[in-house]
């Protein structure tokens, strides 16, 4: 899952630049705010199960949303490379920002693992 949303962000510099300009604008309020919640909403209601009970799930996504954000924008100044060295690197960030969030038999899955 993580290289397909990365391949969506890297092959989209324009849509994530302008989300991440919008995003935290003075004009990202109202009906633009109301339907970003309402879609980031169905986000983390799919992701939920992986987490804890008490684990705040909508901002473990907003976290990991922004970073992940931040590596593509970092990509497309060229500043870092899209490459087999950073991916591994990328997501081994935002598998342990999450980490010790998720549901215990989440964590024993092999399924979510850090690259090593």
């Amino acid at each position: 899952m993580f290289l397909r949303v990365w391949r969506f962000a890297i092959n989209n510099e324009t849509q994530c630049r302008f989300y991440i300009r919008y995003y935290y604008s003075i004009y990202f309020k109202g009906q633009s705010l109301a339907g970003h919640n309402q879609r980031f909403s169905e986000i983390v209601n799919c992701f939920r199960p992986l987490f804890k009970d008490e684990a705040d799930v909508v901002a473990i996504m907003h976290s990991v949303l922004t970073l992940l954000l931040d590596f593509a924008n970092r990509v497309y100044n060229g500043d870092l490379a899209d490459d087999d060295i950073n991916r591994p690197h990328i997501y081994n960030v935002l598998y342990c920002a999450m980490e010790s969030y998720f549901a215990e038999e989440v964590r024993k899955s092999t399924n979510l693992r850090r690259f090593v």
